[in-house]
């Protein structure tokens, strides 16, 4: 059977575009797992400051988390701050969340481990009278 060089050169092209298009589908998932990932960090940051604001208090707050996630870790890093670990991840993700009280934070347990629901975990921030920082405690 004879192809000719317009048909070669057609399935060619049809394969180039192919590979393309799932690379670029591939990247954009990857683009969007990255997002999620700093939008709990962002959410996380903002829900600190707000109960960082108030006098004292406690409250509940429940975060989707992304892709594959079963357990989200708070642990200290190398430098003093608040490093969070995700099952999915081997590393951690280089998070600076002020207003944390560390030493009561990891008190209990170092890492400090919370157990993903269905996607969701729910974390509390705890504001005691008289402390100046905020707590985060399992439920």
């Amino acid at each position: 059977m004879k192809l000719s060089f317009g048909m070669i050169f057609s399935i060619l092209l049809i394969i180039a575009f192919l590979a393309f298009a799932f690379f670029g589908i591939k990247q954009f998932l990857d683009m969007q797992q990255k997002a999620l990932y700093l939008k709990f960090q962002e959410d996380l940051k903002e829900d600190v400051n707000d109960q960082y604001i108030g006098e004292h208090g406690s409250r509940d707050i429940t975060y989707d988390l992304p892709g594959k996630v079963d357990d989200v870790c708070f642990v200290r890093n190398d430098e003093g701050n608040l490093a969070i670990y995700f099952s999915d991840k081997p590393f951690p993700e280089r998070s600076t969340i002020p207003k944390i009280n560390l030493d009561k934070t990891l008190e209990v347990t170092s890492p400090l481990c919370f157990h993903s629901e269905e996607k969701k975990i729910t974390l509390s921030l705890v504001k005691e009278i008289g402390e100046n920082f905020v707590t985060i405690r399992s439920n």
